[in-house]
């Protein structure tokens, strides 16, 4: 095997470093803006009823991901447990995290049994089916925060469901669909993820109303219009998993609400933490047991035949 030059390494690194700093600035800079005493008594205020409410509503976020990345894997072929399943799935948001700009997730594949490129094909479809559902509900959502920009997002609103038309023609184009199974990019297919990525969408706002009402009040609709906007910041590259860009983003969007600055903070950092590096920290967790399992393996024993 072929072994990366050095510098690939270095050049790496310093990206990453780059990135880190990025979102440090931008963390601070939203920081600036909030009294980090108020941060102390929004969270201070929380009850057992609206943390069990929040607790739910993160593990159903949790879940929804999960059947649609086990529902897609089995649509391409891949024979994946439910164990496999859901340990590949916390894997994906390990890498996310740790290899900035969210384009490191697809090396959740690698802990799946089966053949690795029907778990690209799965992990692509799972992607183009979010990205699609997300850009559609951020067209709408649109529409409500920037009527002025209508025409915007009415292009962006058609450029979602003619790419839902078009996927699987896909199968149809000779270079492409020989790599394709019959069975994925189906129209069904396509509706099945939209709908669980849509309801994994309610769940992630649900946790956004409860929190910013604790000190504030800001109507579901609202808060739903702002969130698509907050979670799509996530894939800007040039960031460590959108920190800094989400925060500053969050106290402009809930700020034409009526939200406060410090509540929008804190509840940006809140969401970050349980949706985002809770899952990553899980899934190292997995990568970890996976390296001792693979290690412990016993080496097997050939039997030597006897000399002649």
């Amino acid at each position: 095997m072929n072994r990366r030059p050095a510098l690939y390494y270095v050049k790496s690194i310093v990206v990453l470093v780059l990135k880190l700093a990025i979102s440090v600035l931008l963390v601070r800079i939203a920081i600036r803006k909030v009294d980090l005493s108020e941060l102390g008594q929004i969270y201070g205020t929380i009850d057992v009823f609206e943390a069990a409410a929040i607790a739910l509503f993160i593990l159903a976020n949790w879940s929804l991901q999960i059947v649609r990345w086990g529902r897609i894997l089995r649509s391409n072929g891949v024979p994946a447990s439910f164990i496999e399943t859901l340990k590949s799935y916390f894997i994906g948001y390990t890498f996310r995290l740790l290899i900035p700009g969210g384009y490191a997730e697809f090396l959740k594949i690698y802990y799946l049994n089966g053949k690795r490129r029907l778990g690209f094909i799965a992990y692509g479809v799972e992607m183009i089916t979010m990205a699609v559902t997300q850009v559609l509900t951020m067209a709408v959502a649109g529409f409500f925060i920037f009527p002025k920009q209508w025409f915007f997002f009415v292009i962006l609103a058609i450029c979602a469901i003619a790419t839902c038309v078009f996927l699987p023609y896909l199968r149809k184009i000779k270079f492409i669909g020989k790599f394709i199974p019959d069975q994925t990019l189906q129209y069904s297919l396509i509706l099945q993820s939209g709908l669980l990525t849509l309801a994994s969408l309610v769940a992630i706002n649900w946790q956004y109303h409860f929190i910013l009402n604790w000190s504030g009040t800001i109507s579901w609709l609202s808060c739903a219009a702002a969130v698509i906007f907050i979670l799509c910041s996530g894939s800007v590259p040039f960031t460590f998993a959108g920190l800094g860009v989400r925060e500053n983003l969050s106290i402009y969007l809930f700020g034409l609400f009526g939200v406060k600055s410090s509540v929008a903070v804190a509840t940006s950092l809140f969401i970050f933490s349980t949706n985002f590096v809770l899952p990553a920290l899980i899934g190292l967790v997995f990568i970890l047991l996976h390296q001792v399992k693979r290690r412990s393996l016993p080496v097997p024993v050939h039997s030597i035949p006897p000399e002649a």
